[in-house]
Formats: C-alpha cells, structure tokens, sequence
C-alpha cells in the first residue's frame, strides 16, 4: 500500500499536484521538496510563491486537519526520496540555450541530477513518475540511468553487487512511469481536481502493469476510471508533446487568420463564430490574440520540432515549426501595427501596458508576449507604465531586463487607473477579467444558453431575473406570468391569494422559486446563500451565493458555475490574499475615467480581443483590435 508520496520540484506542477493528492488522499503523507530554500519557506507560509485560483484554499483545508495533516514542504531531497513509496519528478526542463539542440531540444540536466540522488539514496522499491514534459523516450533511458548509476556507486564504494538485473538493485527494484500532465495556469486546482484524462505510460511486463494499478488507484480516488487510459511510456511522452503542440497550432491559425481579416476588412470574431459553429471542429482556443506564450507551449513545439528532426522528417519538422513562426510573426505585426496607427513614431509618448502575465489567473511571465512587446516599446524611445493584478514590480524589471537608460521610462503601477494617466496609448496585453468593457462583461456572463445558464432567458441572460422570461423560463419570477405580469402582484391572483406574492406558491411563500426561502427570502436570489440549497447551486458559493450574480463569485466569478469552484467544488471565497499576489476579484476597470485621465486621441490597442469597440468608441477613443480593420490603420505597414 502507498503511504508516502514525493514530488520534487517546488514549481507550477509540484505544489498544486502535492497539495491535491494530500486534500484528496488523506491517508497518504504527501512531500514537496525543492532545493531553493526561499520557495519552501514560502509555501510553509500564507504567501505562496504562486498565484492559482483555489490552490490557497485546498492547502488551508489540509492543515486544518492539524496533527492529521498530511502535506510537508522541505528541502530534505534526501529524506524524502528515502521515505518515499512514489517519486514524482516535476522538475523543470527548459529548452536549451547551449550545444546541439540549443533553442529546440529539452535541457534534462535538473532531472538527471534528480535520477543520480534517487540512486544514491533509495534503499526500498520506488517507483518514479514524470510529471515534467520530457522527450520521448526518456522514461526508458531513466530506467536504464538509474541502474547504472547505482552499480558505478556501489562499485566505488567497494559494496558487493549481488544482483543487477533490469529496473533492479541490489534487494531495490525500480519502475519507471510517464504520467504527463495536462495542467493549464489559472486552471490547475480545477484541472487536478477534474481531469479530462489522466494517462500512465509503463513498460509492457508485469511489474510495470502491477506500478501502474498503484499508480491508478491513488487517481481512482477523485477521478472516473473510464478517465484513466494505460499505454506504452513512448506514447504517454508523445500525448503530452502532441497536445499542446495542437492547442498551439489551433491559436497560430486563427491568428494566421486574424491578418487576413485586417487586410480585408473582414472580422475575426465571425469567422471564429462560423468555422467554431462545426461540431468537428468546435469553439475552444478559437480566440486571436497576441500570441501564446508560458512554461508549455513554446517549449514543447520546439521540442517537437527537435525530434521530427532528429528523425530526419524534415517536411513533419517544417510544419511544427511554422507554428512557432507564426506566433512570433503575429507579436511582431501587432507592434508594426502600433506604430502605424501611431504616426510610426512614439519616441516620447507615454504607453500604458495593462497585463504582463502571459494569461489570465496566473502569476507566470516565461514566455509571456507582454515582454517583447514592452522591449520593442522602450526601443522605440516610449515611456511604459505596465500594470498586473499578480506579477509583482521586481519580476517585470527581472523579465524586461531594460538598460539603465531605458530603465528611466519603465515604470510599474499598482492599479490601472494609476498606469493610464496621461497615457497616449493603453494596450490591453492579458485577458485578465478587470479590463473587460461591459458589453464584455455581459457576454461573458452569458453561460451554457444564448442568454444565460437555463438556456434562452437565463438568470443572467438579456431577460434574466428582471427580464420578460424571468428565473426558469417563460413564467418565471418577473415573466409574463410573474410577479408584475398577468397574475402578478395586482392580478387575478395577486399578493395575497392563494398564487400571490406571499401565497401558498407564491414567491415568497412555502413553494417560492426555489424553495422554502424564494427570491428575496433569507436563502433567495438576493440572499445570503443562493438559489438552490445553503450555499449555492452545490458549491460553497455557487450561483447567488455571497456575493450575488454578477458578485465576485457570481456565474463567472471564481466561484461560479464555470468559475475554478463551481458546481460541486470546493468552493473557495472570490477573495483571498496571498501574499504578493492577491486575487483578481476586483470590479472592471472604470474605463470612462481612464479616457478621460488619457490625452487625446487616445487609442485603446486590444491585444487580446476582449473589448467592446463600440464601447470604447462610444467615449471618444481610437480603438484597434487583431482581426478588425481600424481607420486609424496604415494597410500593409508599407513604411515599417
């Protein structure tokens, strides 16, 4: 039976993956080690080296469990490793920067150096599990790496060896397992706790299939079996490079198809609409954009390009790699295009930056589009003022790495509001929530139906709780039958009688919208705990539940029906603080003021296609956005 599980490495994948199989395995004693002093003794903190919606709240309810706590953070690598049953290796490999591969192949050099201490160390069966994206083929090549360090250590030590035979050494037998990770930042908790597959690569004998069903039972705990998928160690290495490889192709296209649309006058977001309307080939990650970037994307196309090279399929390589042309080409092009609505000169205008985190709900810049873009700014003689909700002043200084001259015009800001006075130009940059516009922010509301969570006339819908069609349908609370309509409030049946407002299955009475307290009762719409039950549709906070519909756990909220806590989830509050990085629960900007602070004409570059033209034109701004044509636009950027 498993009692202690490893995971080394500290980072975006070791410490939410401990901390879930410690809240969700409490008999099992979870260890994250890492050899960075500093990070340890920030997840032994309040404030956690990471930003992840929920992931505070799983570690607070684990150490509530006080002297049954069951999640340690250390930097005993040697300890843990020793005690361990499982090993999980979510150690980061980067892409190359040196030899042959540089700027392609993986850099294994932090997981051969975690392979040599578990070799050194382990004195009891281990079986070691990659979590970290690695090349294919590495789990066999661990295997192998393992033995032969052992047997050169122990031959050093003069110790006798008196069996060495594959996976094994000495009284130790070792499996190795590709257990990839399908995590996406600002999703993880959600990602962990609902995964859409969980895939084990084993070797093909019988004490690979017996690490495997360890493997699997612990998964078994939290996640459908029919979810958990056995295979080759080869295939599970090639599932993880293939599938980002093709979320990332499938962002480069329809951006490739941004361009087009800018040159022609067509929109994006339509074409998205049509081709995303075709089952086959659906919605998701049909957003343009200025690109993608962070830990997985970058460095798993590049890695396989690396080997479709390697295995001489140039024309397969060519392919992958014209996605990574693609998404450089279009964070160079938004720039030109920057320049052309802007007279092709910003030497000495102030430019406002807003989001330098590669995405949304997450705190990690590697790779993020925002630093070459703030770069090419200070290139081209502009004052930036940059403003993130999570990335802290010290990280965008570190990230940026301006030169002391262009250091002076770089200048970090602790709101937006702050960042935009006297801005010639506000480029929104990451999608965080807090810079949508309000037609946006309805849209986004707009969840599971064309109007809102019960289909047409949804509660946040065009005609949600105080619309023709109210709650749960056509005779909802305000609907044509509701408290205003036909029988409403002065009708046949109105506040007092027997289908009134306070009567038997009136609104506020024993059969009211949704129970024993209906709209405006204790438990109703408004109150303090939501529709259907003490805290909301199953949840903690769920769809009216603290903090209302449009609160900060509302539909879309943290907490909301789509939100990282929604139905039958933990449920953590909109609003936590962690330290550095405090969570976006703040209400939208107020984008009218910021116009207003802004010298005219004040242009409004949307990076990330998340605005509201209309809107923001409808104060008096220049707006451009990828994939729509703009009058201010200099076709072609002939000059540039």
């Amino acid at each position: 039976m498993i009692r202690n599980i490893t995971c080394i490495g500290a980072g975006f994948v070791g410490g939410p993956l401990g901390a879930v199989i410690a809240y969700r395995c409490p008999e099992i004693t979870v260890t994250v080690v890492d050899k960075n002093a500093a990070r340890i003794d920030s997840w032994n903190s309040d404030a956690l080296p990471m930003y992840e919606p929920g992931l505070s709240d799983i570690i607070a309810e684990v150490r509530q469990r006080k002297d049954a706590c069951n999640l340690v953070f250390s930097c005993d690598i040697e300890r843990a490793i020793h005690e361990a049953d499982i090993i999980m290796l979510c150690i980061d490999t980067p892409t190359k920067r040196f030899g042959i591969g540089s700027g392609m192949a993986l850099d294994l050099g932090h997981i051969q150096a975690a392979i040599r201490t578990i070799a050194d160390v382990a004195t009891t069966d281990k079986i070691v599990v990659e979590k970290s994206t690695v090349p294919c083929g590495t789990a066999s090549r661990i295997q192998d790496l393992v033995c032969s360090i052992f047997l050169l250590l122990k031959l050093l030590a003069n110790f006798e060896i008196k069996k060495l035979v594959s996976g094994s050494k000495g009284n130790c037998q070792f499996e190795v397992l590709s257990n990839p990770e399908f995590l996406s930042e600002g999703t993880t908790v959600t990602d962990l706790l609902h995964p859409s597959r969980v895939l084990i690569g084993c070797q093909r004998t019988e004490s690979g299939r017996q690490a495997t069903e360890k493997l699997a039972q612990i998964y078994r705990k939290w996640t459908p079996p029919e979810l958990i998928i056995t295979m080759d160690q080869w295939s599970a290495e090639l599932s993880k490079l293939a599938s980002n490889a093709l979320l990332a192709q499938r962002i480069s296209s329809i951006n490739s198809l941004s361009a087009i649309c800018e040159a022609v006058g067509a929109n994006i977001d339509s074409v998205a609409e049509g081709c995303g309307s075709d089952p086959r080939i659906g919605g998701k990650m049909l957003r343009s954009g200025l690109g993608w970037g962070g830990s997985c994307f970058p460095k798993d196309v590049a890695a396989l390009v690396y080997l479709a090279r390697s295995l001489g399929l140039n024309p397969v390589a060519n392919y992958w790699n014209a996605v990574l042309e693609m998404n450089e080409d279009q964070q160079t092009r938004f720039m030109k295009r920057i320049l052309a609505c802007m007279q092709r000169c910003i030497n000495g205008k102030n430019i406002t930056v807003l989001g330098f985190s590669f995405k949304k709900d997450t705190s990690d810049t590697k790779h993020s589009p925002s630093i070459q873009l703030v770069r090419e700014l200070l290139v081209e003689g502009a004052t930036v003022c940059v403003y993130d909700p999570m990335v802290s002043e010290a990280q965008i200084y570190t990230d940026v790495s301006p030169s002391k001259e262009d250091s002076m015009r770089l200048r970090v800001f602790s709101t937006a509001e702050e960042a935009c006075v006297g801005a010639d130009a506000v480029i929104v940059a990451t999608e965080w929530d807090e810079f949508k516009t309000p037609e946006a922010i309805l849209a986004s509301h707009q969840v599971n139906g064309i109007n809102g969570i019960n289909g047409i006339n949804g509660i946040n819908g065009i005609n949600g709780v105080n619309g023709v069609n109210g709650v749960n349908g056509v005779n909802g609370v305000n609907g044509v039958n509701g408290v205003n309509g036909v029988n409403g409030v002065n009708g046949v049946n109105g506040v007092n009688g027997v289908n009134g407002v306070n009567g038997v299955n009136g609104v506020n009475g024993v059969n009211g919208v949704n129970g024993v307290n209906g709209v405006n009762g204790v438990n109703g719409v408004n109150g303090v705990n939501g529709v259907n039950g003490v805290n909301g549709v199953n949840g903690v906070n769920g769809v009216n539940g603290v903090n209302g519909v449009n609160g900060v756990n509302g539909v879309n909220g943290v907490n909301g029906v789509n939100g990282v806590n929604g139905v039958n989830d933990l449920g953590t509050n909109g609003v936590e603080k962690n330290g550095a990085h405090e969570q976006s629960g703040k209400t939208s900007i107020d984008w009218p003021s910021i116009v207003d602070d802004m010298k005219q004409p004040a242009f409004i570059f949307d990076g990330r296609n998340m605005l509201s033209s209309q809107y923001l034109e409808s104060l008096g701004c220049r707006y451009v956005g990828i994939g729509h044509s703009s009058k201010w636009d200099d076709v072609h950027y002939p000059l540039l």
